[in-house]
């Protein structure tokens, strides 16, 4: 068992010290099925009870999604939430109890230790690690399969499926987002849905991107692309890093941020003391002026941007495996004129930058990052030639039509428990008692995209809305990847059903997901919203009430109207589910929505292949 102290969920150092534990229990080898982690609250609770209350279980759900994301090669959702979370009271200390499989157990593809911020934790185990019922020792995943008699022979089979994998899921996205625009796909009559045949043309997703002015292009790459950048403003949540841009004539370089990444261990005191948001005209004290691209990368934070001075700032090295990239208007000649966005990004090194002098020549550039894109286009073009099949029935087609096609089912639907979702609703009454988790997601209100402007406004022009069908589409993939659940429209985050009108999602699409699912994955019911306990027996003295007024009449009418929409999910066959071809799959967390790491569908692609 791995044992730690969490202080203050909301601080960066706490996420860093969880996410080593998670390391540390994802890469046990010595046999076990399962690994416990045992965290205990080290502050005092604000509520009047001394237990858990809702609230705090949540709070710490999120601190434990924000932490798993800090571990790199990253974690299968799998692997963590096959157990819900215990939450326990041990001699006062609230306690809350994790069950991880190790990634040894877990896949054959994951081989590589798991790390954070570029450093493994060493595994800190007690005799309670005995928490495996098989008595004979656990093999790992690709021995447990018997495919290779020797070690070196099922090495090599398992590189060889990890490389034929990540090639297949960087197709996968990148045929639904650049390749398409710039290559018109040929079929051929033996080929199936989803087969194409590549062209000559050698364009990367920075040409069509140059040319699609108006399209924001998603590239994937399941091996990354690695580059070196400097740590230049943060948030309560992020920090961004960005590269320089160098032009010439200009005596100091711009700076264009590139991308975030949890905040490091080496700004956790700095990110603690945040309070307010810096002017502009305090920027350019250290050198610094408005970062290039910083619309794109903030303008989903909801924190306040805060500028580093120089000798705060950290130098980075980072691997990413999605690039967005998108023409942006011009604020200077040349090549700053597209912005590059980095996801899916970690955190391979980090340190404090001592010498300034040479600072720049340490860093890479824009330019450097142009290329290393276009380097890896042209690696991703190569795998055309180099795993494409003669036969568009071989078991790689096969397998890319089965989770591309949008309209058949390729995949044998799950029997048992696990096709069923995990978390049922029968009736008004069991709302109160679900909380949220990996397989229950609570949403308030509902509505349609509305304009800033008049009904008649421009198509292009920015919506919002509170939330919309979309966003509930994204969660019943999320759920349908992971491992199924419910999912319910008019209840609060804190457990109070509120209710909506009847009808409100009756334009909810269940078809159109990314591969198709099984009919009758996703259903969808209306139940009365009732608050409180139902009464058994009539008030006293009814019959003397007195007639309500017709506003109170109408009002209690319009409660009596309240629904819940109860939305079911069952587990899919597919490694994962998007809401479109041309969507990127999300996962249910602890307690989140997030998007599913490029790095875990390939590896779940690798384990499908002969």
């Amino acid at each position: 068992m791995l044992e730690g102290d969490v202080g203050d969920v909301s601080a960066a150092a706490t996420e860093v010290n969880v996410a080593r534990l998670l390391a540390a229990a994802a890469n046990c080898r010595e046999g076990l099925a399962v690994a416990t982690i045992r965290l205990r609250l080290l502050h005092n609770s604000t509520e009047s009870h001394a237990g858990w209350s809702r609230r705090e279980k949540d709070v710490l759900l999120l601190c434990l999604d924000r932490a798993v994301s800090r571990v790199y090669p990253p974690l299968d959702p799998l692997q963590y939430t096959q157990a819900p979370p215990e939450f326990l009271l041990e001699d006062g200390a609230r306690v809350v109890r994790l069950r991880l499989t190790p990634s040894a157990r877990y896949s054959s593809a994951a081989t590589v230790p798991h790390r954070v911020e570029g450093k493994c934790p060493p595994p800190r185990t007690t005799p309670a690690d005995a928490t495996s019922s098989d008595d004979a020792p656990v093999v790992d995943a690709a021995a447990a399969r018997g495919e290779c008699g020797g070690d070196e022979d099922a090495a090599a089979l398992m590189r060889r499926r990890w490389r034929k994998a990540a090639w297949m899921t960087a197709r996968i996205f990148n045929e639904g987002g650049w390749y398409p625009a710039e290559q018109r796909p040929v079929k051929v009559p033996t080929e199936t849905v989803g087969c194409m045949r590549s062209g000559a043309s050698s364009e990367t997703v920075l040409d069509v991107a140059a040319r699609l002015k108006e399209r924001r292009l998603l590239h994937a790459d399941a091996f990354g692309m690695e580059f070196i950048g400097l740590i230049v403003a943060l948030t309560p949540r992020y920090a961004y890093v960005a590269v320089p841009f160098l032009q010439d004539g200009q005596a100091l370089p711009q700076w264009s941020l590139v991308s975030r990444v949890g905040v490091p261990s080496l700004l956790a005191e700095a990110a603690a003391t945040l309070t307010r948001k810096r002017e502009r005209s305090e920027c350019a004290t250290g050198g610094f002026v408005l970062f290039l691209n910083e619309e794109e990368l903030v303008a989903h934070d909801v924190g306040p941007l805060n500028r580093l001075q120089p000798d705060q700032c950290v130098r980075v090295v980072l691997r990413a495996h999605k690039v967005y990239c998108k023409q942006q208007r011009t604020l200077l000649g040349g090549p700053a004129s597209l912005s590059l966005a980095f996801e899916d990004a970690a955190v391979l090194s980090c340190t404090a930058v001592e010498d300034q002098t040479n600072l720049l020549e340490s860093l890479s550039t824009y330019l450097d990052l142009l290329q290393i894109v276009r380097a890896s286009c042209a690696r991703f073009l190569r795998g055309y030639s180099k795993y494409m099949g003669t036969s568009a029935n071989s078991a790689e087609a096969r397998l890319f039509t089965a989770v591309t096609d949008t309209v058949s089912v390729h995949m044998k639907k799950l029997r048992g428990r696990e096709g069923r979702s995990p978390v049922t609703v029968a009736s008004p009454q069991e709302i109160p008692s679900l909380l949220e988790g990996t397989c229950v997601e609570f949403k308030a209100k509902i509505d349609k995209w509305r304009r800033d402007g008049p009904d008649d406004a421009a198509p292009g022009q920015r919506r919002h809305a509170i939330v919309n069908l979309e966003r509930i589409r994204h969660t019943v993939a999320a759920m349908a990847s992971t491992l199924g659940g419910v999912l319910l429209v008019g209840v609060a985050d804190d457990g109070e059903v509120i209710g909506h009108a009847r009808g409100a999602l009756k334009e909810l699409r269940l078809s159109g997901f990314c591969p198709a699912m099984v009919k009758g994955s996703v259903t969808v019911t209306e139940m009365r919203a009732v608050r409180g306990e139902r009464p058994t027996t009539m008030p006293k003295d009814w019959w003397k009430a007195a007639k309500p007024q017709p506003r109170e009449q109408q009002d209690s009418e319009d409660a009596a109207d309240r629904v819940v929409t109860v939305v079911t999910v069952r587990r899919g066959p597919a490694p994962f589910y998007t809401t479109s071809r041309y969507s990127v799959p999300y996962t249910r967390g602890f307690a989140s929505t997030v998007p599913l790491h490029l790095v875990v569908c390939a590896r779940r692609i690798a384990d499908l292949l002969p």
